[in-house]
């Protein structure tokens, strides 16, 4: 599959500059599936997460929200909850 989705880039030094990205498909490994979204929300927890997402440091060696779901030096991205059909399915159980 060749078709590009999108992403939304966070800078997270200032989490008021985001880029709407091109992100490429590629292709599906064992147990993934590739969904087109039908719906999602971001709410005041996602921007909170953002808020907090670097080392605060306050519980020793602690990590940040941002250390679970980006490379160190690359821009955040937020998970959302939402709801989306399997357009492409590499896992088993899971039909498109």
């Amino acid at each position: 599959m060749n078709e590009t989705g999108w992403a939304i880039d966070i800078d997270r030094d200032d989490i008021a500059r985001a880029t709407l990205v091109a992100d490429a498909a590629t292709p599906l490994e064992a147990g993934q599936v590739r969904v087109h979204i039908d719906s999602y929300a971001m709410t005041a927890n996602n921007i909170t997460y953002a808020v907090f997402g670097k080392p605060a440091g306050l519980f020793g060696n602690d990590q940040g929200y941002w250390d679970f779901f980006a490379e160190r030096d690359a821009p955040g991205r937020l998970p959302v909850w939402g709801f989306a059909t399997v357009t492409e399915s590499a896992a088993e159980g899971i039909a498109a």
